[in-house]
């Protein structure tokens, strides 16, 4: 089987949630294009996040893809600093990375809604993205680079 990579770079993504702008730095942010039940795609930019077990979306993504927030199942989840509710629907959405000189590979998951307005980034979790990609991160170049075997 052949292997096929991208090498991305990492940006200053504005919706990051820094307060101070000198925190404001490069990161491995990677746009995805998303379609839910109702079938109208939505692009996302989200953080590659080795820490993150699930891929989560801000909660107002919820009604673009075609979910209804108050039939989804409430979850309390633990953070580092505190815990939160987050909304799991039943359907699963289809995904593909957005980028010209990537291949269209998409993948299915079933993502987790938290609270958080649609300029969050969303978190691309290890049970979904990165079991349709292995990702190397390199923090010396500034790149990350998706590898698919």
């Amino acid at each position: 089987m052949a292997t096929t990579s991208w090498a991305v770079p990492y940006v200053v993504f504005a919706g990051d949630g820094d307060e101070d702008e000198d925190e404001a730095r490069p990161r491995p942010y990677l746009g995805l294009e998303i379609t839910g039940p109702n079938g109208s795609p939505q692009k996302i930019m989200g953080l590659v996040d080795s820490g993150a077990d699930r891929t989560g979306l801000p909660v107002g993504y919820a009604p673009l893809l075609g979910y209804d927030v108050g039939s989804m199942a409430a979850k309390e989840v633990e953070q580092v600093a505190a815990t939160m509710t987050t909304y799991v629907p039943e359907e699963p959405v289809a995904g593909h990375v957005i980028g010209p000189e990537i291949e269209k590979i998409s993948f299915q998951f079933v993502p987790v809604f938290f609270d958080g307005s649609l300029s969050a980034p969303a978190l691309w979790g290890r049970t979904d993205f990165f079991r349709a990609f292995d990702v190397c991160f390199r923090e010396m170049d500034q790149t990350f680079e998706l590898i698919r075997c």
